[in-house]
């Protein structure tokens, strides 16, 4: 860090992209359509910046995986399984057993990533990873990401975060319920509350991009500086990088709201965000003030 001064700045965009905003001005720091959006917007940027800055082939990451890989967890879906006629639950795998794709699958991503490649470049701009389009009276998020990919990466924050702002304390199964029991319920409570009809798709997208900042700064940091628990979170086999997506940042932590110490789990991308001090201090799409606040550029 060069100075204290440049410390309390790289800081403060750090803060702005792990951790959220629970007072009255959440809703404007995550959505550009109807606020400032300086909270998603910020982490694009950022997100974008270390492709450029570590020469990241996005699309690359994206779709192409080792073509074998040991798995590194236990199943942690088992499957009822019939014995002897009686009833026991079984995984599909085991820690440690080897998994190799078939050779569909390794062909298929390969076609993928030809295709996005060929259609949006080596990496997504700025332009192409979000925008807000009006469907009939609803607002939705388009972005060239699969939103099948950043909706569901983070559902359990998304549930910590609308228990802290409406003050509820439903869980993940009430969310996501195939039964509906609490759709009803929700909406009256949480989202017939929330003005942007897409705010929460971008709240979704912003933990996606941070989980991917997340996983690069496991790839690029030295490893010494990287806690034992997170040391396989990107492996390599047969000249393939690979990432283990059940120990993601919102697998490893709760939402975070409070920023009074960076806890282990965000320690690697920290280390990451000292390594583009100048990057993120001297750029064209944002500003730190002289009171540590930022600002996005005009």
């Amino acid at each position: 860090m060069s100075t204290p001064e440049n410390a309390k700045k790289l800081q403060a965009i750090f803060s702005e992209i792990f951790y959220r905003r629970t007072d009255s001005d959440w809703e404007e720091s995550l959505n550009p359509r109807i606020g400032h959006g300086t909270s998603f917007l910020l982490t694009a940027h950022v997100f974008l910046m270390i492709q450029k800055k570590f020469n990241i082939d996005f699309w690359k990451w994206y779709h192409i995986q080792p073509h074998y890989h040991y798995h590194l967890h236990d199943d942690k879906n088992p499957v009822v399984v019939i014995r002897n006629g009686k009833e026991s639950l079984e995984p599909n795998y085991r820690k440690g057993e080897r998994y190799e794709l078939s050779a569909s699958t390794i062909a298929l991503n390969l076609k993928w990533y030809h295709k996005d490649t060929q259609e949006y470049g080596r990496n997504p701009s700025f332009e192409m990873m979000f925008n807000s389009v009006q469907k009939g009276e609803w607002w939705d998020l388009d972005s060239c990401l699969d939103p099948n990919m950043w909706c569901m990466g983070s559902g359990g924050w998304q549930t910590q975060f609308l228990n802290i702002i409406f003050q509820t304390d439903y869980t993940d199964s009430n969310v996501y319920s195939f039964s509906g029991e609490f759709d009803e319920e929700l909406e009256k409570v949480w989202y017939d509350n929330i003005k942007g009809s897409e705010t929460l798709a971008y709240f979704d997208m912003l933990n996606y991009l941070i989980i991917w900042i997340d996983r690069w700064a496991h790839d690029i940091v030295d490893p010494a500086k990287i806690p034992e628990s997170e040391k396989t979170n990107i492996y390599e086999y047969g000249g393939i990088k690979g990432y283990d997506h059940e120990n993601d940042l919102p697998d490893r932590h709760k939402l975070m709201t409070s920023e009074d110490t960076i806890p282990e789990c965000l320690g690697t991308v920290w280390e990451l965000f000292k390594m583009c001090e100048d990057e993120f201090l001297n750029n064209d799409f944002f500003e730190v003030s002289e009171s540590n606040v930022v600002k996005m550029k005009a």
